[in-house]
């Protein structure tokens, strides 16, 4: 990447700047810590990220991965990684040319000249246009960088940033130039940019002061976040590596309601203020003495007790896009996370455009309103709001919800519609569209007759069919009776590719778009949007659903192209 001859990474870490703040280290105040980074790792991260999604870098290279340079106590964690293994690179760079859009606006032969395009597209918008690329970025910036939340303190969670480096004396002037710059769009001091940095391994680590760079530093030699066994954990369940990782903590969720009951209460006065400077730093100041915390918060961290950390990662594979997360420990009895929508989307029409499926759990509705009166404190009452809207509809809440949804409800659009029948309709009737319950038809048609009673004549166009185990509303007589039966939309190849846990997933969203003659092309078209219409043309398949194994909770979103 540069004519010069990268360092060698020691073995510790290795520093930068004096042991006490220095102008150009100088702390701001605590509400600043998050934005003090934004200016310099802003144009850093993307130079970096934007730059790439990797589907133009090199098809060789290698290094540390940033987690190996973050502290092994980070609460939240998020790479983006230009340089993952050969096929992603191939794959991305075979998808992205797809779309029409992306070429043009990507029309970019290597890495290096991709991230110049990015750099430049910032400096047009008028950010750090007295920097030059040859000279203040490429002869340092690597492959991969890392955005990381680090506790400090009781309630306090700080910023912290690892770029690869390929030149540390290279970098240290990038970064002081990257830093000047930055400064100026927050409005601070020029000579008072609030970033501070010191290096390990291959990694730069950018935080609020050098001193806290540094103890960042000396930490990762303690214990890297790539060693810590809950972070390899909740990573290997969320599959194979990508292009973009995240991760959250068990003790994510306690540090962020922690964080916002201290928000809560430190804006709790009123304020005069100078500048927004000052209204960040008053908006996180700590709490007064003796103040009861917030029982919103307390409430959430009560509902969380037992997560134990999520993963996502961002990958091309086998000719998709692919976003795979795993969560250990979330609440449950929440809809979705019992099995039974996958094997009820299967059942629709083969001829299914687009469909959405959620499995529900007994009691999910009245699991769900106690969590939320217990959240809204004894200011609410939830008993006399069901109450007054029994009054209005005449249904007994939350039971005859929770009945007319039964154990699974499915939502299915056919592609077979005809877009200027429906133009022309004056009643819907020609929607090929529909619900689809599975349940009890007899305690589910009790249920819609009260409804149907209470809407009137409305109500006279909606059909309602019942099967075995099974009811559908919709305004199609046709459509609607399809739907009582057992279709083969589980044995069309793009749903099993997109959907490949059908059989356990509690929640299924499932998009075809080139099922009947291309049903989105047709609404594209209809639409007048050229550009839309070549930019959709590309999809296949769209598929995103949600699974439990053993106590972790998955989804994956997975879009295919033709």
């Amino acid at each position: 990447m540069s004519g010069t001859t990268p360092q060698q990474p020691t073995e510790g870490p290795e520093y930068l700047g004096s042991g006490e703040p220095t102008s150009r280290t100088a702390a701001g105040g605590s509400g600043r810590k998050w934005g003090a980074l934004g200016g310099a790792a802003v144009a850093v991260a993307a130079v970096v990220g934007m730059g790439g999604w990797g589907a133009y870098a090199l098809l060789s290279g290698g290094g540390s991965q940033p987690a190996e340079a973050i502290p092994a106590n980070a609460i939240g964690y998020l790479s983006i990684d230009l340089d993952p293994s050969a096929s992603q690179k191939i794959e991305a760079l075979s998808i992205l040319r797809k779309f029409p859009g992306i070429e043009q606006e990507l029309d970019i032969s290597d890495r290096d000249d991709l991230r110049r395009y990015v750099f430049e597209k910032i400096q047009d918008e008028g950010t750090c246009t007295d920097l030059d690329y040859d000279r203040d970025v490429q002869p340092w910036i690597g492959d991969r960088i890392a955005f990381a939340a680090i506790p400090e303190g009781q309630n306090e969670v700080v910023p912290l940033v690892a770029v690869q480096v390929s030149d540390r004396d290279a970098a240290a002037a990038g970064i002081d130039a990257l830093a000047r710059c930055g400064s100026r769009g927050r409005g601070a001091g020029a000579e008072e940019p609030g970033l501070g940095y010191a290096f390990s391994g291959d990694y730069a680590l950018l935080a609020e002061t050098d001193k806290q760079a540094r103890s960042f530093a000396d930490a990762t030699t303690q214990g890297a976040l790539a060693d810590d066994d809950a972070f390899n954990e909740r990573m290997a369940s969320a599959g194979d590596p990508g292009i973009v990782t995240m991760y959250a903590s068990a003790d994510a969720p306690g540090h962020l309601f922690d964080m916002m009951n201290t928000l809560d209460q430190g804006i709790a006065e009123p304020l005069v203020v100078a500048d927004a400077a000052q209204v960040q730093d008053a908006a996180v100041a700590a709490p007064a003495a003796g103040s009861p915390p917030d029982p919103m918060s307390e409430q959430m961290k009560k509902l969380y007790e037992n997560f134990d950390g999520a993963a996502g990662v961002v990958r091309f594979e086998d000719g998709a896009v692919e976003l795979e997360y795993a969560a250990a420990g979330m609440p449950t009895g929440l809809p979705g996370t019992v099995a039974g929508a996958g094997t009820a989307i299967t059942e629709l029409p083969a001829s299914t455009g687009a469909a959405f499926s959620l499995a529900l759990p007994d009691a999910w509705l009245a699991d769900y309103l106690e969590q939320l009166s217990v959240a809204m404190g004894e200011g609410v009452n939830l008993e006399d709001m069901l109450a007054q809207m029994e009054a209005e509809t005449g249904l007994e809440l939350p039971e005859d919800i929770e009945t007319l949804l039964g154990e699974s409800v499915t939502v299915a659009y056919d592609a077979e519609n005809d877009m200027q029948a429906l133009e022309r309709s004056e009643d819907g009737h020609e929607l090929l569209a529909g619900v689809r319950v599975q349940g009890d038809p007899d305690e589910i048609t009790s249920v819609v007759d009260k409804i149907k009673a209470r809407l009137g004549p409305a109500a006279e166009g909606l059909h309602v069919e019942e099967g075995d185990d099974v009811v559908a509303f919709g305004l199609n007589r046709g459509y609607v009776d399809a739907l009582t039966g057992d279709g083969s939309l589980g044995e069309d190849a793009a749903f099993q590719d997109v959907v490949p846990n059908a059989e356990s997933a509690g929640a299924v969203l499932f998009v075809n778009f080139d099922a009947g003659d291309g049903w989105m092309s047709e609404v594209a078209e209809a639409s007048g949007d050229e550009d839309l219409q070549e930019n959709l043309e590309p999809l296949d398949a769209l598929g995103i659903s949600a699974w439990d194994d053993d106590d972790v909770e998955h989804s994956l979103f997975r879009l295919t192209t033709d």
